[in-house]
C-alpha cells in the first residue's frame, strides 16, 4: 500500500568530515564527503520475543535470531535493499 507521506532524504557522511564548529555534526549538502540518499527504514517488533527468550537457553535464542535475521536479509536483498547495522 503506497504511503501518502513524502519521502525523507538522509544525509550520510563520515564523522571525520564533520567540522567541529558545526552544530550537532550536521553538514551542508554541498560539502565534500556527503551523499544524499532516499532511504526506507524497516522496523520490526518480534511479538512475544521477551517471553520466548526467557523460557529458552541463550544459545537457542541466538540461533533463532540468527535464522530470523538471515531470512530478513535474504528477503530485503531480493528486492534490492541493503541491511545495515
Amino acid at each position: 500500500m503506497p504511503s501518502n507521506r513524502s519521502p525523507r532524504i538522509a544525509t550520510n557522511s563520515s564523522p571525520a568530515a564533520t567540522a567541529p564548529s558545526e552544530p550537532s555534526g550536521l553538514l551542508a549538502t554541498e560539502d565534500a564527503g556527503t551523499e544524499r540518499r532516499l532511504v526506507t527504514v524497516l522496523f520490526a517488533d518480534l511479538v512475544g520475543f521477551t517471553t520466548l527468550s526467557e523460557a529458552r537457553d541463550s544459545e537457542e535464542v541466538r540461533d533463532l535470531l540468527s535464522a530470523y535475521f538471515d531470512t530478513c536479509r535474504t528477503v530485503v536483498e531480493r528486492y534490492g535493499g541493503t541491511v545495515e547495522k
